[in-house]
């Protein structure tokens, strides 16, 4: 998702007093790759910029979400093809598609992305998409549906940004399913839901 760094200054709600627009990775940092980001909103208050995001769901609604739906109707519209020696669902097919995210022709060795790692590359967009319905409170629940699929896939990638969603709406049945991935055979995964019920339960 590209970030216009002349839009990171404005004054979102037209009251003379202008906000702070900072991209963060929703995401762990993962070298040349697809992230999943988004776009904070910092208000200034007492002197002081705290984030603010939910003071500004236009801003969400009408202007980060529709670059976000473009996005994943993009890649479930086009072709997508990576070399076919690289392992189904291996993470290297994040690099390849960030390397090459347009039609391509492909070549004798080439394959097409199967379902799931379709579902691996959208899972970067679905993870801020979602958020803009919980942070706007269309839906505080956007997004648990989709993660708990995510968190019984064996894909290890899918089961990584399951925890994210689950974190952020830390409910009841997110906390079963965080709990469930601390046993994870993956051990990353497992230190990372241990890590995210120690923060729930504190």
């Amino acid at each position: 998702m590209e970030v216009d760094l002349q839009s990171k200054i404005v004054d979102l709600d037209n009251n003379g007093q202008k906000e702070i627009i900072i991209t963060n990775l929703i995401t762990e940092y993962r070298g040349c790759g697809i992230y999943a980001v988004w776009n904070a909103i910092y208000k200034i208050e007492n002197g002081v910029y705290i984030q603010s995001d939910s003071d500004f769901p236009e801003y969400y609604t009408n202007i980060f979400l529709p670059e976000i739906e473009k996005e994943i109707n993009d890649i479930n519209n086009k072709k997508i093809f990576v070399s076919n020696k690289l392992k189904r669902g291996d993470e290297k097919v994040l690099y390849r598609y960030y390397l090459n995210n347009s039609n391509q022709i492909p070549d004798k060795d080439d394959r097409e992305l199967d379902i799931v790692e379709r579902e691996m590359i959208l899972s970067f967009y679905y993870l801020p998409y979602d958020k803009v319905y919980r942070i706007t409170n269309i839906n505080s629940k956007a997004g648990l549906e989709r993660a708990i699929k995510w968190a019984n896939s064996n894909n290890i990638i899918l089961r990584k940004n399951s925890l994210i969603v689950f974190q952020d709406i830390g409910d009841k049945d997110s906390i079963i399913q965080v709990e469930r991935l601390s046993e994870d055979k993956n051990k990353e995964i497992s230190i990372k839901a241990k890590k995210i019920l120690g923060k729930i339960n504190n």
